[in-house]
């Protein structure tokens, strides 16, 4: 088990890495821009990462067994990060909505930006990514010959 608790912290800090930098660039741009698109996407996209570093935080004790402070297990670890991460969501989600609602009723016109290309080609290669990603995670095993 020992190997499946590395892979899960490895994997987790890769995610939180490339996560940061996207959080980091498409809110600034969507800052520098006023965009609520970009902005949103970055709010949206910081899901990940606090769900990979609850997962690094709580990964360490759900693996571990039962002793004397925790007579079942660590297993109630995973439903509490849960509830976390998704109580965050909502959160997040609420503010987006009063601030497209926000916009949605004054009037805020859109204006071309440099910044919002670059912000655009920089979604579409995060998309690209995520989805190689996908496909590399879902691709069955592969059988080395010995």
């Amino acid at each position: 088990m020992a190997g499946t608790r590395e892979t899960v912290l490895r994997t987790s800090w890769v995610n939180v890495l490339l996560n940061g930098l996207k959080i980091v660039v498409e809110g600034s741009i969507g800052l520098l821009t006023g965009s609520l698109a970009l902005t949103a996407d970055a709010a949206h996209s910081i899901a990940d990462p606090l769900a990979s570093g609850v997962v690094l935080f709580v990964g360490r004790s759900v693996h571990e067994d039962a002793g004397d402070s925790h007579p079942h297990g660590h297993d109630r670890f995973e439903p509490l990060s849960a509830l976390f991460v998704g109580g965050v969501l909502v959160l997040f989600g609420l503010k987006l909505l009063y601030d497209s609602g926000h916009s949605l009723l004054s009037g805020v016109t859109a204006e071309y930006s440099v910044w919002l290309v670059v912000g655009l080609l920089f979604a579409l290669v995060d998309i690209s990514r995520e989805n190689v990603q996908y496909l590399a995670d879902s691709a069955p095993p592969s059988r080395s010959r010995t």
